[in-house]
């Protein structure tokens, strides 16, 4: 699913969050809060998506991958600050 970069990477991340809330942490922990996120935003999520032309490239086009991951970010960040409050 990741390369290794990218899972030194997450790591790294999952522990300077652990660090700075002064807890232990998992990525299962932050995964499953990204969960919660996308199913609490997923009505403006598919409202964008049904508005957004973005075709996922093959996986040997590794530039034009990360431009429709990114893009796929962007999408997901809209909808997230377009959702009600998380309570």
């Amino acid at each position: 699913m990741l390369s290794p970069r990218e899972e030194r990477e997450i790591e790294r991340l999952v522990a300077n969050v652990a660090e700075k809330l002064g807890t232990t942490l998992r990525l299962s922990h932050l995964l499953r809060a990204c969960v919660v996120l996308l199913h609490h935003a997923e009505p403006q999520l598919l409202s964008r998506a049904s508005t957004t032309q973005l075709n996922r490239p093959p996986n040997e086009l590794a530039d034009a991958l990360g431009d429709f991951e990114r893009r796929l970010a962007r999408m997901l960040l809209v909808s997230f600050k377009q959702s009600e409050r998380l309570e």
